[in-house]
């Protein structure tokens, strides 16, 4: 073969170059930019819903602070 020009890769060397990842090509970077941006969306999903429930346990609590004074209130006009 003297005329310069490489031999095509054989299946068994490319398989393995796929495998140590020695060609990165553009869709590997693309697929893991996705994973990336999927998991941060998965993280802000979650602490969204933590937030929610703060609020809601919140609500709750006023609501029940709420109910405690006017049964309060309905005992000391009994009294009264």
């Amino acid at each position: 073969m003297p005329s310069g020009k490489k031999r095509p890769m054989e299946r068994k060397q490319a398989k393995e170059k796929l495998r140590s990842g020695g060609d990165r090509g553009p869709y590997k970077e693309v697929l893991q930019n996705l994973i990336l941006e999927k998991e941060k969306l998965k993280e802000e999903i979650k602490e969204s819903k933590i937030i929610h429930e703060h609020k809601v346990s919140v609500e709750e609590h006023k609501m029940e602070t709420k109910k405690r004074k006017a049964d309060i209130e309905k005992q000391r006009l009994r009294w009264d």
